[in-house]
């Protein structure tokens, strides 16, 4: 028998293609569009959820620190209560 047959993994898709999900799209900056937005206690170092909340998936975490990098060099540090950042509209990060 297999370890892995008793994984909890054992009916999970994979993929050999891991760029599909850790390279970034090329987003530039739209002043008409781009928001201001002040990170609350809910949402302090949780990028995560931010993303989810924003723009429906967890996985577009990374906009914050790209759009943010004079502010953010690590968003699960500093993201914190307080801080002003911008935001892109979501209908261009989801396109």
């Amino acid at each position: 028998m297999s370890y892995l047959s008793q994984s909890f993994f054992r009916n999970t898709q994979t993929t050999n293609n891991i760029r599909d999900y850790l390279v970034p799209i090329n987003l530039s900056k739209d002043p008409r569009t781009d928001k201001e937005f002040i990170i609350t206690k809910d949402f302090e170092n949780r990028p995560g959820l931010l993303a989810q909340e924003l723009y429906g998936s967890p996985r577009y975490n990374w906009v914050f620190a790209y759009y943010n990098r004079s502010l953010i060099k690590d968003s699960l540090v500093d993201m914190v209560e307080g801080l002003t950042i911008i935001i892109p509209d979501p209908n261009r990060v989801i396109r």
